[in-house]
C-alpha cells in the first residue's frame, strides 16, 4: 500500500492479511466449497428410469419429464353393500367420489367384496355357510359311530339330547356316571340324577344278592315315571369272602327296557376290619325287619367314625383311592359293554 509522507516522498508499507476477518472467511469458504466438490465427485451420475413406467402428459399435451411417476388413486370399495343403508368412511374424498361414479357390474346399487352377485344377501349366505356346516359335522359323526344315531345323540325336529338317569341324586355318583358317559358317546348325552328310595332294603345291604336287589330296586323307583330312558343304579354293600375276610363292593347296574339291554358291573373291592362288621351286627337288632338281608347301621358311618373323616371320605383314607373313582372305572367299563351291545 501506498502512503504520502508529509516530506513528498513515497514510501511503501506491508500489511500482514493473515489476521484480516475477511481473508479468514474467504479461506474457509473456498475450503468447503472444494470438500463439497470432492463428495459430489464421488457419487455416481443417476441410472435411467425403466422402460415399464410410463411418462406423465403435462397440461399443454406433451410428455412430461421422465422423472415423473404415473400413480393411479386408490378406489376404496366398501365389503358392506350400499343398499345396507350403512355409512362407509372413504379415505379420501377424491377416492370416494371416484367409488361412487364407477358403476357396479351387476348395474345395481350393491357394493364391496361380492357386490357383483345379483340379490346378494352377505347375512343369507354366512346362515347357509353354517347350516351346511353343521350338517357335515352330523354327518361325519353318523359315518365314525353309526350307532350314535341309534342313542339318539344327533338331533331332530322334535327331540333333544340323548338323555341317560341315574337312580340317585348324590353327586358321588353322578358324577362318575356322567364322565364315563361323555367320554365315550360325548358331550352330547344329558345325565342327571333323581332320588330314587329303595323300599324294604336294608340301610346296609349284605351279600351280591343285596347289592344288587338295592340297585334295582332303585331303578324301579325311577322305571316308574320314565319307562323309555336308560337307567343306571349304584348300590354299595357288604361281603364276607372268606370267615372273617369283609370288603366294600359297589354294585353297578343299567337297564335299558328300549334296547333290551340289562348290564352289571362292581367295582373294585374295598377290605373292611372285622371289628367294625362286629359293631354294625351288635347295632343291628334282633327284630330289625330286614336283617336277613343286611346291617341297620351303614358301614360308611362306622369307617367314617373310626377313621376321622366324612362318611364319604372312608375310601380315600383307608386305600388312598376314592370312592367316585372306583365307580368312574367301573362305570366306564359298564359304558364300553352298552356301546358295544349297540352295534
Amino acid at each position: 500500500m501506498q502512503e504520502d509522507s508529509s516530506n513528498g516522498e513515497s514510501t511503501f508499507e506491508f500489511v500482514d492479511s493473515k489476521n484480516d476477518p475477511k481473508t479468514q472467511s474467504k479461506k474457509q469458504q473456498n475450503k468447503s466449497e472444494k470438500g463439497e466438490a470432492s463428495l459430489l465427485s464421488q457419487v455416481a451420475p443417476p441410472s435411467a428410469l425403466p422402460s415399464f413406467v410410463p411418462a406423465v402428459p403435462a397440461p399443454d399435451g406433451n410428455t412430461a419429464s421422465s422423472t415423473s411417476l404415473a400413480f393411479h388413486p386408490t378406489m376404496f370399495s366398501p365389503v358392506i353393500p350400499a343398499e345396507k343403508g350403512v355409512a362407509v368412511s372413504s379415505p379420501s374424498a377424491d377416492s370416494a367420489t371416484e367409488a361412487t361414479a364407477s358403476p357396479s357390474p351387476s348395474g345395481g346399487g350393491g357394493g364391496g367384496l361380492l357386490g357383483w352377485v345379483k340379490g346378494y344377501n352377505g347375512l343369507g349366505i354366512l346362515n347357509k355357510v353354517a347350516e351346511k356346516a353343521k350338517s357335515s359335522v352330523d354327518t361325519v359323526i353318523t359315518t365314525l359311530d353309526p350307532q350314535m344315531r341309534d342313542l339318539g345323540l344327533l338331533p331332530s325336529a322334535k327331540s333333544g339330547d340323548y338323555e341317560v338317569i341315574v337312580a340317585s341324586d348324590k353327586e358321588v355318583k353322578i358324577s362318575p356316571v356322567r364322565e364315563a358317559f361323555q367320554s365315550i358317546f360325548g358331550s352330547r348325552v344329558n345325565i342327571r340324577g333323581l332320588a330314587a328310595d329303595a323300599k324294604g332294603l336294608a340301610e346296609q345291604p349284605v351279600g351280591f344278592e343285596g347289592g344288587l336287589r338295592g340297585a334295582w330296586l332303585r331303578i324301579e323307583a325311577i322305571r316308574a315315571h320314565y319307562p323309555e330312558v336308560p337307567i343306571v343304579a349304584v348300590e354299595n354293600f357288604l361281603v364276607e369272602l372268606s370267615p372273617d375276610k369283609w370288603y366294600d363292593v359297589g354294585a353297578i347296574v343299567l337297564s335299558d327296557i328300549v334296547r333290551g339291554l340289562t348290564l352289571e358291573s362292581f367295582t373294585q373291592m374295598t377290605p373292611v376290619p372285622s371289628a367294625i362288621v362286629a359293631m354294625a351286627q351288635e347295632e343291628t337288632p334282633a327284630d330289625y325287619l330286614t336283617s336277613a338281608q343286611g346291617f341297620k347301621i351303614p358301614i360308611g358311618s362306622l369307617m367314617a367314625s373310626n377313621l376321622h373323616v366324612h362318611p364319604s371320605e372312608w375310601h380315600q383314607a383307608m386305600t388312598g383311592v376314592s370312592r367316585r373313582e372306583m365307580i368312574l372305572l367301573a362305570a366306564r367299563s359298564l359304558v364300553n359293554i352298552y356301546k358295544n351291545s349297540l352295534l
